[in-house]
């Protein structure tokens, strides 16, 4: 059984549905707003008594709260051939647990889920737009099981495109072998949502390859092989590189006002609860 997690966003943001989060809309709740004049208040039950009797022209005012409200919550998943590559975990299987582990906190907390996955293109047999149907997130997660990674993650530039601009909660799924521009854009695309890159870390790439001797390197995305001599400063700059590409990624995300949520094991709910707790939305 997959754990679920809990978030909770610091930032109000402005929603029309009755939820479990902050938002800017008045109506009922308990989070005060302001108070206003009588006349002028859609809702008059709540009467602001002291500001009433300190008022110098003797106008009744009533207290105005805001109405807590739902979220919608996204998963936008890589599904690129790079995702396919098994080290120290197996990424692809991480994105399956993360559907079932994202999808299911969102309903808990009564809010909807949507999913998109991408590689070079939309994949469309896997388009979720947000819902609370358990039954068709469940069908989307059984696709996702059967679904083959491959080619790259071009169509990662304009994912904001395919969600409503109202701010949403997004979870970004991927191991980021993009080129910077690419990821530049994707960034800009979801610039008005609360975003959570998820950056799954292999440390075998880290760590370089084994063994001594001529080895045959294959990208799985671009589908080309090239022969190299493996000496130890060889795989002392393939370590060099990747711990460069990881700075540099986290400071990107930095950059644009995101905090990175590292993964180099599989799914811990108590993982994404430290996320939310220190890094509030």
């Amino acid at each position: 059984m997959t754990e679920c997690f809990d978030y909770r966003l610091k930032r109000p943001f402005r929603g029309h549905y009755p939820g479990g989060h902050r938002s800017l809309s008045q109506g009922a709740g308990y989070d005060f707003s302001q108070t206003m004049p009588f006349q002028n208040a859609a809702e008059r039950s709540r009467l602001a008594l002291r500001e009433t009797l300190l008022d110098p022209f003797q106008n009744l005012k009533v207290k105005v709260f805001r109405q807590p409200t739902r979220l919608d919550v996204y998963l936008m998943a890589d599904c690129s051939a790079s995702m396919a590559c098994q080290g120290d975990f197996d990424p692809s299987q991480s994105l399956k647990t993360l559907y079932t582990a994202i999808s299911r906190s969102a309903l808990r907390q009564r809010d909807r889920f949507g999913f998109f996955a991408v590689n070079d293109r939309l994949i469309e047999s896997l388009r979720l737009p947000a819902t609370g149907a358990v039954g068709a997130i469940e069908v989307i997660g059984e696709k996702l099981n059967h679904t083959l990674l491959t080619g790259g993650a071009k169509a990662m530039a304009g994912i904001g495109r395919h969600i409503p601009s109202s701010s949403s909660l997004v979870f970004l799924v991927s191991d980021f072998h993009w080129p910077t521009t690419l990821l530049a854009a994707c960034l800009d695309s979801l610039r008005q949502h609360r975003l959570v890159p998820v950056l799954l870390c292999d440390r075998k790439q880290m760590q370089g390859l084994s063994g001594y001797g001529l080895v045959t390197l294959y990208d799985p995305e671009s589908h080309v092989r090239r022969l190299v001599w493996l000496s130890p400063k060889f795989k002392q700059r393939i370590r060099e590189s990747y711990q460069a590409r990881l700075t540099q990624l986290i400071a990107a995300f930095r950059r644009s006002g995101h905090e990175p949520l590292l993964l180099d094991t599989p799914y811990q709910a108590q993982a994404f609860n430290r996320y939310f707790l220190t890094h509030p939305l």
